[in-house]
């Protein structure tokens, strides 16, 4: 069920505003979506269907929030390597077998890759 209070994208990417909740009963969601930088009405239910009959690019999907860090790896010849939160620890920590130490830049929307429901 949509919340109003959480922020909405169209299945496509559109950012997407809400205008009202109590429309037609079977599409009370009335907003827009922006495309190309022009606002477009439309009307979705309340499972976020757009008003397009079946399965659409418009339906909307809940934004989920960024996560945005850097963690530094040690990388290994032997074996896998290990992350750290800072490069500070994987240096002090590396070991003598270690070949380096990579800055890995974190970019993802919270819950990504965990489709599988681990």
């Amino acid at each position: 069920m949509i919340d109003i209070t959480r922020t909405y994208r169209t299945r496509c990417g559109y950012p997407v505003r809400f205008y009202a909740t109590d429309g037609n009963p079977n599409y009370p969601i009335h907003g827009a979506c922006c495309i190309e930088g022009k606002w477009y009405s439309s009307t979705w239910s309340l499972e976020g269907e757009a008003y397009l009959g079946s399965s659409s690019k418009f339906d909307l999907i809940e934004v989920k929030p960024r996560i945005q860090r850097e963690v530094w790896c040690c990388v290994y010849e032997d074996h896998e390597e290990i992350g750290y939160a800072a490069v500070e620890i994987a240096r002090n920590i590396k070991g003598s077998n270690c070949l380096a130490i990579v800055k890995l830049p974190i970019d993802c929307e919270h819950g990504e890759g965990l489709e599988d429901g681990n």
